[in-house]
């Protein structure tokens, strides 16, 4: 899976692209389906991502102003 960071770059190319953002705050454990796969890690899975979406983590460790929201 590739990520870009929080920030303009990633915003632009979301535009660039016309590809609608994947946004994942915190840790990947939120991304575990029903039969207990690890979405993120699999391959399949992480090339349609890819190409369909551009994918953006935020760390909470350098955001914990999130965890207001939550």
């Amino acid at each position: 899976m590739d990520w870009f960071p929080w920030g303009d770059e990633a915003l632009e190319t979301a535009r660039r692209e016309q590809k609608p953002i994947l946004l994942s705050i915190g840790t990947l454990l939120a991304m575990v389906s029903c039969d207990g796969t690890r979405s993120f890690e699999n391959e399949a899975i992480a090339r349609l991502m890819n190409e369909n979406f551009v994918n953006i983590k935020v760390d909470r460790e350098e955001r914990p102003d999130l965890d207001q929201f939550t």
